[in-house]
């Protein structure tokens, strides 16, 4: 099972709605609750993944509308949520045993 596969069963374990949608906006994935809008304009199954999990990374770690990004409480809201995107996709023990 590919990651983005991976992605989309522990979304389902959170209840959580996955769609790939048309966007009016450039942006790439969002999420409102428990729902998680995909672009379609993702070419590769790779940068869904990506996108799918800083999307889950808001889930588990942000609350609230942190789009306006001139707030410093929604920059660090925006890094927490990748952080927790990078750790899923690449955890620290595997690129320990990367040796």
């Amino acid at each position: 099972m590919n990651i983005y596969s991976k992605l989309l069963v522990e979304a389902e374990k959170n209840k959580m709605t996955i769609s790939e949608k048309r966007f009016k906006s450039k942006a790439k994935g969002l999420i409102y609750g428990n729902k998680i809008g995909i672009s379609k304009a993702l070419s590769t199954e790779a940068e869904r993944a990506c996108i799918l999990a800083e999307e889950l990374g808001h889930y588990h770690t942000t609350h609230g509308n942190i789009i306006n990004q001139a707030i410093l409480g929604n920059k660090k809201q925006e890094r927490k949520a990748r952080m927790w995107a990078h750790e899923k996709l690449i955890p620290l023990t595997s690129i320990l045993e990367a040796n």
